[in-house]
């Protein structure tokens, strides 16, 4: 029972973490993801402290 939690948990991570550029919402990001990671993750973090952050 727990190994079948950890294979499930681990997919989800590896999921998570590599994302599905080739099933999106939005072709113009998963281009991005695809062609130029760095700027992704630069992107990934200003949309997520503008989008995301609590307001404090």
């Amino acid at each position: 029972m727990c190994r079948g939690r950890v294979i499930v948990l681990s997919s989800l991570i590896y999921c998570l973490r590599l994302g599905n550029s080739d099933c999106t919402h939005n072709p113009e990001i998963a281009n991005l993801f695809k062609s130029n990671r760095v700027e992704f993750e630069k992107m990934a973090v200003e949309w997520t402290q503008k989008y995301a952050a609590i307001a404090a």
